[in-house]
């Protein structure tokens, strides 16, 4: 992005374009160069004009905004099995409101923190199938809330070990890494969520912020 931002800044400076040049560059990232030098700026109508509001709109939500509840944290794989292949933020104009972790199936998924489980298993008809995109995608979940404004969630999972109403301590398992709903291969998919629940993409922040803030290194 910041390359974004310095063409613009170079196209503001020869006049080929006006405007601010973040919008700008927001408006190169979704559309492309090209589409924005031919409009002399952020282009009119349509979904390349929307696209820089809406992503200064979030910008408050990409940034650990909540002091880290006290209670003892824990990351929700075991160390060493796994690779972060996915972070937090906008993907192709929508947001990735967690975190990708890949690892083998069967990994055991511990629960970040205390809490009680809010809900664990899916809605829709085929969320336990590996693969499947008729559906939002978490297959098999767990939520758990923390208290404080806290709910963390678990998707993908293979098989789940708790149930709705359950309480939980840190490090319990939770369930095991799967492929389970709209998933390319098995890995956790994981969200923090600060704000009164349910948990949504508005009240979702960045968990690596969150869990270094805790004093972990994820």
């Amino acid at each position: 992005m910041c390359d974004l931002v310095d063409w613009a800044q170079r196209q503001l400076a020869a006049g080929a374009l006006q405007g601010d040049p973040v919008d700008l560059a927001l408006a190169a990232y979704f559309c492309g160069r090209a589409c924005v030098l031919a409009a002399g700026g952020v282009p009119a109508g349509g979904l390349a004009s929307e696209y820089p509001g809406q992503v200064r709109a979030r910008v408050p939500t990409y940034s650990l905004t909540a002091v880290v509840p006290a209670g003892e944290w824990t990351l929700p794989l075991p160390a060493g099995s796994y690779e972060l292949t996915s972070g937090f933020g906008m993907r192709w104009g929508r947001l990735h409101a967690g975190v990708d972790f890949a690892a083998p199936t069967g990994t055991p998924i511990y629960a970040a923190a205390g809490g009680v489980v809010l809900d664990a298993g899916c809605t829709s008809p085929r969320c336990d199938i590996p693969g499947s995109i008729d559906m939002p995608g978490c297959g098999l979940r767990v939520n758990i809330n923390h208290g404080g404004g806290i709910v963390t969630r678990y998707c993908h999972a293979v098989a789940l070990n708790v149930a709705a109403g359950e309480p939980v301590v840190a490090g319990q398992v939770i369930g095991w890494v799967g492929s389970t709903g709209n998933s390319t291969g098995p890995h956790l998919h994981f969200e923090i969520h600060q704000g009164a629940p349910p948990a949504t993409n508005d009240t979702a922040i960045d968990p690596i912020q969150f869990l270094q803030a805790a004093g972990l290194n994820p």
